[in-house]
């Protein structure tokens, strides 16, 4: 498996490098980035629960999936963590679902920056 998987509009996912065992990934934004700040409230809001992190990034939980997110607050870089007990075969089509949920919720949140 390449690490990259299809694009669609609003985002595409790539493994992160140095992640052999498919837990990692990293979210790219397609023509908008929504508010770092705004998405990390939404993603609270929406039953991530924060968990202890460093200034400038935000780290959350889904505590039924286990499934976390690590927003970049300056860049609104998103990086996707699977769970370990998900079954190697799976973990690509579990970050795709993650993906597509952060997208969800980051949609919620208007205004969007749309890319020039």
């Amino acid at each position: 498996m390449s690490g990259i998987l299809p694009r669609c509009h609003v985002f595409r996912i790539a493994r992160r490098r140095g992640c052999s065992r498919s837990l990692s990934w990293t979210l790219y934004w397609r023509g908008f980035s929504p508010e770092a700040g705004h998405l990390a409230q939404a993603l609270s809001s929406h039953g991530f629960s924060p968990l202890p992190s460093v200034p400038g990034l935000f780290y959350a939980e889904d505590p039924l999936t286990h499934e976390q997110v690590l927003l970049v607050l300056r860049t609104c870089r998103v990086e996707l963590r699977i769970p370990y007990v998900i079954p190697p075969r799976d973990r690509s089509q579990a970050a795709v679902r993650l993906a597509h949920r952060v997208a969800q919720i980051a949609q919620t949140i208007p205004p969007f920056h749309h890319a020039p």
